[in-house]
């Protein structure tokens, strides 16, 4: 493995198998990012002590599920994965609330951003946690990867931010 494996589904939680055995097949991660708000992270530290889920990740989970993504075992699985092997987990995604650092309106979504996108704040999230001689896997959206610009925003995507910093260091695996 190199040292950054980004995972990315082109449909949120239909890739639950073939997840487990990307997992199954790591030796060794120094932490896990994925593609949650960042005004989640206290709920996910939360369950990684507790192993119990607070109204913010049941509402997250609920409320994916309204759009059709059913993220919640593949997210379980991946929190639980990390509890087991003591990894810490980061959520690099913009905040769904306005907070000191996310306090601007999108024009793409009803996201508040720090940046012009949300690729832009995952990035930024990612190399605000990343430390270059870890081994760490991120979990996101396909679409977030492709390398090129976002379909939507017309800005550069995640995974080509990621391409262009860490060139080499990068491996990613798309799921259709």
């Amino acid at each position: 493995m190199k040292n950054i494996l980004v995972i990315g589904e082109s449909h949120h939680g239909t890739h639950l198998k073939t997840i487990k055995g990307i997992f199954d097949d790591l030796s060794h991660l120094d932490k896990i990012f994925i593609e949650l708000p960042i005004s989640h992270q206290n709920s996910v530290d939360s369950y990684l002590e507790t192993s119990n889920l607070d109204d913010i990740l049941n509402k997250t989970f609920k409320g994916a599920l309204k759009e059709g993504n059913n993220i919640k075992d593949t997210i379980l699985f991946i929190l639980d994965f990390a509890r087991k092997h003591n990894i810490s987990v980061f959520c690099i995604d913009s905040s769904k609330f306005q907070t000191d650092e996310f306090n601007k309106v999108s024009s793409h979504g009803r996201w508040f951003l720090r940046g012009e996108s949300r690729d832009e704040d995952m990035f930024n999230n990612f190399v605000e946690n990343y430390d270059k001689n870890e081994k760490v896997i991120v979990v996101c959206g396909a679409n977030h990867l492709v390398d090129s610009l976002h379909f939507r925003t017309g800005l550069e995507t995640f995974g080509t931010k990621l391409k262009n910093k860490f060139g080499g260091g990068l491996e990613k695996i798309i799921l259709k």
